[in-house]
């Protein structure tokens, strides 16, 4: 109920899965006065004599692009961070549930920071103003909170990037959308939209200009004879 002084060490909060008694988290602490009310535990910290409450806290997302008009066949650079907006540390990196016990000892109790800690994964999307979607790919967040990832467009027109955090046991979700343009890798900014040749298109291309340029070549050789012989006669 109540803790004796000098306060003994080594005491923990536990959570267990209450359908199979699997354990879930735990975190250091002589914890007590405890309460749960809709999906949160309050108690007190007798070790600093503070309140604490554990729960999903929500995050927030931010997304960018280092360069916001590109041309086709470029890559452009998708950066962003999603944090932790709990009350008690706002604007700190929203970290992986695996790591979440041994993060919130360092950020609350005074104790070592943990090594290679993971973020969180964010979903990057791409919408073109048709429309259509493109899946970029999942980043996944650093200790520090920030997500890259580069991207290389396959076609020309405006788009809107965005960056999902789905969320996880530890944060809610939260979303973000920045602006791309890319144009016609010729210059040109007209209305038609320039599809990408595949592999096979564009070897068979390279192949026709050849064969055309060589008749050219020939035409052009015959036609040069025909004058010097004409000459000669």
């Amino acid at each position: 109920h109540s803790p004796t002084q000098p306060l003994y060490r080594g005491t923990k909060l536990h959570a267990f899965d209450a359908n199979n008694g699997a354990p879930i988290w735990n975190i250091s602490g002589w914890w007590a006065m405890q309460a749960i009310a809709d999906g949160y535990l309050i108690t007190s910290n007798a070790e600093d004599n503070r309140m604490y409450v554990f729960g999903k806290g929500p995050s927030a997302t931010t997304v960018s692009v280092a360069t916001d008009v590109v041309r086709r066949g470029q890559s452009v650079l998708i950066q962003g961070t999603v944090t932790d907006q709990s009350s008690g540390q706002v604007g700190s990196p929203a970290i992986s549930d695996e790591d979440m016990a041994a993060w919130m000892e360092y950020m609350y109790l005074s104790q070592p920071k943990p090594e290679n800690a993971n973020g969180v994964p964010v979903k990057l999307t791409a919408v073109r103003s048709d429309g259509r979607t493109f899946n970029i790919g999942t980043a996944t967040s650093n200790e520090d909170g920030v997500f890259k990832m580069l991207w290389q467009p396959s076609y020309t027109g405006e788009y809107d990037i965005v960056a999902e955090f789905e969320g996880t046991e530890s944060y809610g979700s939260s979303r973000a959308s920045t602006g791309l343009g890319v144009l016609n890798p010729y210059g040109t900014t007209g209305g038609i939209v320039a599809e990408p040749l595949d592999n096979a298109a564009a070897a068979q291309t390279t192949i026709d200009l050849t064969i055309i340029l060589a008749a050219l070549i020939v035409a052009s050789a015959i036609i040069a004879t025909g004058i010097i012989l004409r000459k000669k006669k």
